[in-house]
Parts: C-alpha cells; sequence; structure tokens
C-alpha cells in the first residue's frame, strides 16, 4: 500500500540519514512525465484493463478518466507526491536532478530507490558492473487505496515499414531475420532488458526472476497514449511547477492537466 511504502522510505531516511529514499530526476521533464503514466494513470489503467484504458485515453472519456475528479487518481497523485516532498523522502534537487544525476547517486549507494524502466539497466551496469549484486525491482504502490500495486508491462519501441519505403520486401526479411527468437535473446541480453516475445528465454540481468514476479504480483499496465500537442515531457513540466509551489492545492493541479488534455486533444480532432 501507499502508507506502507511511505513507512518504509521513512525507515531508510531514519536509519541511513546520507541516502536518499527516492531519487527524482525531475530536470529532465520526460522522468516525471513517467511519474504520471506509472503513479498517476495507473489507478486508470488497473481499473478500466489495458484495452478499455487505451481506448478511453485515445477517445478522450472524461467520463472514465476522470482526470479533474477531487479525490482522483490525478488529484491523489499530486497530492502523495506532495507529501514526499514534504516529508523529505525525496532529493531536495528534484527539478534540477538529471537522469544522469540520479543514475550516479544510484550505483553509488546515495539513493535507495529510484522509478524506472528496464532501459536503465545497461547504463547502470556500465557505470559499476558490480553493481549486480545490490539491486532490486519490485511494484509500485497504488495512490489510490485499496488497488493492487501496479508494474508497467509494456513494449518499448516497435519496428515498422512505411507505406512509402521503396523495399518493403527487403525490410521484412530483415525483421525476418531480426525477429528469430535466438537473435532476440542475443538483442535481449546486450540491451539488459526483458523480451516482449515469450518464445525467447534469455538471461537478460540479474532482475529476471524479480521482474517475473513483479508482473505475477501487481497489475499489469500500459504507456499512457498522450494526444499530440501533449506530451509526457509537456506533462512532466506540470510536475516540475506543482514541486516548486505553482499550485496551491493538488486539486487545482488536477484540473489544469485536464485543461491541458483536453485542449490538445481537441486540437487534434479539429
Amino acid at each position: 500500500t501507499w502508507e506502507e511504502f511511505v513507512d518504509q522510505l521513512q525507515t531508510i531516511q531514519e536509519k541511513k540519514p546520507d541516502v536518499v529514499p527516492l531519487f527524482i530526476a525531475g530536470k529532465e521533464s520526460w522522468t516525471l512525465g513517467q511519474l504520471i503514466e506509472f503513479v498517476g494513470h495507473g489507478p486508470v489503467k488497473q481499473q478500466l484493463g489495458v484495452i478499455p484504458a487505451k481506448k478511453a485515453f485515445i477517445n478522450n472519456d472524461s467520463a472514465q478518466l476522470k482526470f479533474d475528479e477531487q479525490g482522483g487518481a490525478m488529484d491523489t497523485f499530486a497530492r502523495r507526491l506532495l507529501e514526499l516532498r514534504d516529508k523529505k523522502l525525496v532529493n531536495s534537487d528534484l527539478v534540477t536532478a538529471t537522469y544522469d544525476n540520479q543514475k550516479q547517486a544510484f550505483v553509488d549507494g546515495k539513493a535507495a530507490l529510484i522509478i524506472q524502466g528496464m532501459w536503465v539497466m545497461g547504463d547502470l551496469f556500465k557505470m559499476k558492473p558490480e553493481f549486480t549484486d545490490n539491486i532490486g525491482f519490485t511494484v509500485i504502490p497504488s495512490v489510490v487505496d485499496g488497488l493492487k500495486p501496479t508494474v508497467l508491462s509494456a513494449e518499448d519501441s516497435a519496428y515498422a515499414i512505411t507505406a512509402e519505403s521503396k523495399h518493403p520486401e527487403e525490410a521484412k526479411k530483415f525483421l525476418d531475420f531480426l525477429l528469430r527468437p535466438e537473435n532476440l535473446k542475443i538483442y535481449s541480453e546486450t540491451l539488459k532488458s526483458p523480451a516482449a516475445f515469450t518464445d525467447v528465454d534469455a538471461d537478460w540481468g540479474p532482475l529476471k526472476d524479480q521482474a517475473a514476479e513483479a508482473l505475477r504480483q501487481g497489475a499489469n499496465i500500459a504507456f499512457t497514449d498522450w494526444p499530440s500537442g501533449f506530451s509526457g515531457d509537456d506533462a512532466g513540466r506540470m510536475v516540475q511547477e506543482l514541486m516548486v509551489g505553482k499550485y496551491d492545492n493538488s486539486h487545482d493541479f488536477a484540473v489544469d492537466f485536464k485543461k491541458a488534455w483536453d485542449k490538445a486533444w481537441d486540437a487534434n480532432n479539429r
């Protein structure tokens, strides 16, 4: 639960005062937009399910998204984030710390937790190979009481052949080669990230079993389908403003988030 999560962060704070319980790299706004995807939108995705949630985001179904609802997921997300800030459970330089700062603090043992995707693994092990013995992986608690914790289980990249391609058949042959299980295994193990295909048994890193357990424990959610003109970066900049005191309260943030989302969605449908 969120309460248990905060309690554990406070235990770290008390027992290891020189360690940041949760390090957030807020200077690069995509990391904060990512927090909205994983934590803020997590309850919506869990309650609706993967495909219905995707449809609700794409169709801007306000009745299901409820972005500006008092006590709703976005309001609660903002309130929980301010709670972490006010209790000093996150780094004081949250809005100026970079992604590189976050990774360095983590491998140096100056940060106990970070919220990142598997894409960070390769960098961490290049920075400190022995770090493989001192890293764990778990689910993210829901900001809304009564829901399961969540874990993002979604594709991180995709391949496409454009309609205008002059060599579609050659491209298909390349993809046939690339998508062979033995080649995906090599790719997965090089990237230190799990494959999206169930027929690929790759020993991609020390978190393999922990990641599988997290998928069993938590509600599996997907990335957010952002409207063009309002991306995760744009949303992240709103979180920056939240953390430096632009909003009087968490509900004001939620209301502004919905306004920005609706404006971009309406522009897409003119």
